[in-house]
């Protein structure tokens, strides 16, 4: 008997993202550069930013259907694959040349969705995501590519501060041993070093789903709280600016979504 199509999505990219996860993430190189780690930790903690931001749209009844949502978790893991070649801000565009040349066998429509996903997760393409057009699944789905491109940017820009998934190791970014070495020996310029300090002032992140708040939890200490604010809260601000532009269009008025707002807590995180 041939199964449902939304079946046959599912366990088709789960068996890609395993295919993913062993063959091709253990390569994106760790790097030094503002430390930045895309590798398994982030893709799994945007996962779970992602299954909070789900959990906050569902509050309004909406729900993405079996294409976005595969999509996505497609996304989720492929996005920085072009980091093994290139860790600069084109990195979006070697993800895309990356999936050209291995695609796991990725359906046709499903693919042109999920190219379109990793282009736009990028802040250089930042002005054009609040006007996606909406791409067709076959005669049955259509994939409405504003909302869950916006929803992958803004769950990528909430992995900061400490990771929440103790599945693994998902320690800070950067262990002090590492910054002492680096510092004494490679001597990094002053926005690395804010970077790394911003994320060890956090004790991350979690979404206030009954009060529409992203909650950036600060460690003790007024220097902490600055470190955030300089570093990590415009970014999140601006993906929160396309976000709540994208649920206030008129094609999503229906849901009456309200606006989600960031604060910072200080207080540790639980």
């Amino acid at each position: 008997m041939t199964r449902p199509i939304e079946e046959e999505l599912k366990t088709h990219s789960e068996e890609i993202i395993s295919r993913i996860r062993n063959n091709l993430i253990p390569f994106i190189p760790r790097g030094t550069k503002n430390y930045v780690d895309h590798g398994l930790a982030h893709s799994i903690e945007v996962g779970n930013k992602k299954n909070e931001l789900v959990t906050w749209l569902g509050k309004y009844a909406f729900a993405f259907n079996p294409v976005e949502e595969n999509a996505l978790n497609l996304a989720i893991w492929t996005h920085d694959l072009g980091c093994i070649i290139d860790r600069s801000k084109n990195h979006e565009t070697w993800s895309v040349r990356i999936l050209k040349l291995i695609d796991y066998g990725i359906e046709k429509d499903l693919k042109n969705i999920l190219l379109e996903l990793i282009k736009y997760h990028s802040s250089k393409n930042t002005n054009n995501v609040i006007n996606l057009k909406d791409k067709a699944y076959g005669a049955h789905y259509t994939a409405r590519m504003d909302i869950t491109a916006a929803t992958l940017r803004l769950a990528d820009a909430l992995d900061v501060g400490e990771r929440t998934d103790h599945r693994i190791d998902l320690a800070s970014r950067a262990p002090p041993e590492i910054i002492q070495i680096l510092t004494k020996f490679r001597k990094p310029n002053q926005v690395t070093l804010n970077h790394w300090s911003a994320h060890n002032s956090c004790d991350g992140v979690h979404l206030d789903i009954t009060n529409n708040k992203v909650l950036v939890h600060s460690k003790y200490g007024s220097q902490n709280v600055a470190n955030i604010n300089q570093v990590l809260i415009p970014d999140i601000r601006n993906e929160l600016k396309i976000f709540n532009s994208i649920t206030h269009k008129p094609k999503y008025a229906n849901y009456l979504f309200d606006t989600l707002r960031v604060n910072i807590v200080k207080h540790k995180f639980q």
